[in-house]
């Protein structure tokens, strides 16, 4: 599942993926956006661990346009993906 989520595939193109490849054992539909849900997750938590951690080495004025360039990536894929 992983590997469909960091080539850049839709859940619905990994469901897809799934049940050609396993037929009847295919992880549900639901389980394939939970697991969505944890990777996205995951990487906001751990980019919000690094910018609290560049807030404390580098000064205000470098880091903000860094956050606000970061934050438009991710806004921009979530869209692609059909999450907002």
């Amino acid at each position: 599942m992983k590997f469909c989520f960091l080539l850049g595939k839709s859940a619905d193109e990994a469901i897809l993926m799934l049940h050609e490849a396993f037929k009847e054992e295919a992880l549900s539909n639901t389980q394939v956006y939970e697991w969505y849900s944890l990777f996205k997750g995951t990487r906001v938590v751990i980019a919000l661990n690094l910018l609290n951690h560049f807030k404390k080495i580098i000064p205000v004025i470098f880091w903000v346009p860094l956050v606000y360039r970061f934050l438009s990536e991710i806004l921009k894929k979530m869209k692609s993906h059909g999450r907002h």
